[in-house]
This record gives C-alpha cells, structure tokens and sequence, in this order.
C-alpha cells in the first residue's frame, strides 16, 4: 500500500493528470462547496474564506478560480511541495467499530 501511494505521489510529479480527471476533481470540489451553502454553514465558510485572504465570497467564486487550474499547474505544485514525502498508513485497533463492513 505505501509503494502504491508513493507511485500516485511519483506519478502527478512526472506525467499530466488527464483534462476529464482534472474536471472530476473540480467538479466534486464544487459539489462540497454547494453543501456548504446553508443557513447553518454559510456563515462560517464565508467568515473562514475571509480569514484567509481568499475573500467572504469564496464559496461563490471559487468554482471559476477552479476552472483555471491546469494539468500543467498540478504538475509544478506537485514538484514543488510533493518531495521527501512520509506516507504513513493508520489502521485501527480491534475495538474500533466499523461504521462499514
């Protein structure tokens, strides 16, 4: 399993994600965000994405910044934080109750 996820890690570093993985990513992001925009939560990621300097409208607009990420920026990104990289792997005790089987 720790080799598997180090040739993932490996394999965004040397080769270009696929133009319909990187919209399923950005689609699935955007979906989260949706789920976010509800009398109870809206007011929290709005005052958090402030926080951040990313702006109070974020979850509005971030479906737009998304959209201009490239197969190429994921490339660089992941070349220019992606190293010396530690995998570890957690498996729970026996006590633990798994919620699926």
């Amino acid at each position: 399993l720790i080799q598997v996820l180090k040739d993932e890690v490996n394999k965004i570093k040397t080769e270009l994600v696929s133009d319909d993985e990187l919209h399923l990513a950005i689609e699935e992001s955007v979906k989260i965000m949706k789920t976010y925009m509800n009398d109870n939560s809206l007011p929290y990621y709005m005052t958090k994405s402030e926080s951040r300097g990313l702006g109070f409208d974020y979850i509005f607009t971030s479906e737009s910044e998304l959209k201009k990420i490239t197969p190429e920026d994921i490339k660089r990104v992941a070349n220019k934080y992606f190293n010396n990289t530690a995998v570890f792997v957690s498996v729970p005790n026996e006590d633990v109750k798994l919620m699926v089987d």
